[in-house]
């Protein structure tokens, strides 16, 4: 079951959930030491007992009812903001964890907007389904079971026959919950309701006559009424949540899904410290039993920025995803430093190597989450000089700066986005970055800022940069550049002998 599996897998985080039930549990016994306090006083004065000690005994038990009601209201608030917190971060980590172990290859699996998905809307669901509804689950049987037993020693006979209708609603829940049925749920709140009234009609009558023939004192009546009203009050609540809980369980079940997803086999290697060096030997790659590589070679000095271009759909993207292990069912060699690119530990190729192309994507947050993903211990300072470094702080700022809510893709053109995911990966300061497409379809002051930005990462910077476009124009004064077509590497060379 989900919740099974969630719980399992928050470990002792899941504390918190239990936290939530048992405060919510106790508030519980404290306002029916209330309720006992105020019937009892009630009593008294229809008995005529005039004890003035007694009296201001039940007074000061009540008050102390109320302040430790309040006192375990306010810890179950904490506990359940400690719960959502706790569940948010953990499944992060997960993603980020399962991310980094797939590699690039996680695309093959799930798709990046997808993976925007599950970090930002199905978040929402994970937390509201953990901090929310189990809590809820918890509670409604535990309180439940505690007002029946109450109710039973004082009236044995009424507490069947709620019991009775308590069976009947949670029949109702199991198979809500097992079918998963949306629109019985309603019904269900409807029923909760009717039973009350029924339940409540029930034993006022038989408590009343119970009262009258001076079976039981007004004193256990007055409890008895309170508790045929509130018995279904735990049930109640979570019935308001069950639809909302029904729909997260799915969103959670798609997360831990992806959390089960089988790995790649892991290198060992890492890269070695010195600048980095790439080369690719007679790759091959097919797709659908069609080769879409025949023998492509190149080779990309440490420090250098060496282009690939050529006619759409010849291979260039898939060369890209073979070097950042998306692709991985290649033949031939490719090798960073001198190690086969198979050995090399994902981790260690994440933090070497940073790719972008022109379906990188924005998250729908803020400017500074998006800026954080490529560095999440980065200064303010920092992420106002990379945006600075793209030309974007001056038209970030004036919109509302760092954060400046980009959830609707109107708020920034294609250009800007393209420029973020630049300042992104400028912040991750990588030894190798890889460009596939990043300046397609953008205005002509976006593409000269984000192409001069990238000969200086080879140039001034040192980095390796492997610059891949549609456009020969666009890796024109690339220390190297290739032309692929047709699967293979047709020409090579400087710049200048394309000219």
């Amino acid at each position: 079951m989900v919740k099974t599996r969630l719980l399992k897998l928050m470990g002792k985080d899941s504390l918190e959930v239990l936290q939530e039930i048992i405060w919510q549990w106790i508030g519980l016994l404290a306002q029916l030491v209330l309720v006992g306090c105020i019937a009892i006083t009630i009593s008294d004065a229809f008995y005529g007992i005039t004890d003035s000690n007694r009296i201001i005994r039940y007074l000061l038990i009540a008050a102390l009812s109320i302040a430790s009601r309040l006192i375990f209201l306010k810890l179950f608030y904490d506990a359940k903001a400690n719960a959502s917190r706790a569940v948010s971060e953990k499944i992060r980590r997960e993603i980020y964890g399962k991310i980094t172990r797939l590699g690039n290859s996680y695309s093959g699996i799930i798709t990046r907007e997808k993976i925007a998905t599950m970090l930002t809307d199905d978040m929402v669901s994970v937390e509201e389904y953990y901090s929310v509804f189990l809590p809820r689950i918890g509670y409604a049987i535990l309180g439940t079971i505690t007002m029946a037993v109450m109710l039973g020693m004082i009236n044995a006979k009424v507490m069947f026959v709620l019991i009775f209708a308590i069976l009947i609603i949670i029949l109702f829940f199991v198979l809500a919950k097992k079918f998963e049925l949306i629109i019985p749920v309603k019904y269900i709140i409807v029923a909760l309701d009717a039973f009350t009234f029924i339940g409540a009609y029930f034993g006022y009558r038989s408590t009343i006559n119970e009262l009258l023939v001076g079976n039981i004192r007004l004193e256990w009546a007055l409890i008895t009424f309170f508790l045929t009203l509130e018995i279904f009050k735990p049930l109640r609540r979570l019935g308001e949540v069950l639809e909302n809980g029904i729909m997260d369980s799915k969103k959670v079940e798609n997360v831990l899904d992806f959390l089960k997803k089988r790995e790649p086999k892991e290198g060992k290697e890492e890269v070695s410290e010195e600048p980095v060096r790439i080369v690719m030997d007679c790759v091959k790659y097919s797709y659908d039993g069609k080769e879409v590589l025949k023998s492509a070679s190149l080779l990309i000095p440490a420090g250098s920025i060496v282009g690939l271009t050529g006619p759409k759909a010849t291979g260039k993207s898939t060369l890209v995803k073979i070097l950042t292990k998306e692709n991985r069912a290649y033949k031939g060699s490719v090798k960073i430093n001198g190690r086969e690119l198979s050995g090399i530990k994902e981790e260690a190729l994440l933090k070497d190597l940073t790719y972008i192309t022109d379906e990188s994507h924005i998250f729908k947050s803020t400017v500074r989450a998006n800026l954080q993903l490529g560095n999440k211990k980065v200064s303010e300072k920092k992420m106002i000089g990379a945006l600075s470094v793209v030309n974007l702080w001056s038209e970030i700022k004036e919109m509302g700066g760092l954060d400046l809510s980009i959830e609707d893709d109107y708020v920034l053109t294609l250009g800007q986005k393209r420029r973020l995911l630049l300042a992104r990966a400028l912040l991750k300061n990588s030894r190798v970055y890889v460009f596939d497409n990043i300046t397609s379809f953008i205005d002509g002051t976006s593409k000269e800022i984000i192409r001069g930005i990238i000969f200086k990462l080879a140039n001034d910077m040192k980095r390796t940069v492997f610059y891949v476009s549609d456009e020969y124009d666009d890796v024109r004064g690339a220390d190297t550049v290739y032309t692929l077509s047709e699967g293979m590497i047709d020409e090579y060379g400087k710049d200048i002998k394309h000219n």
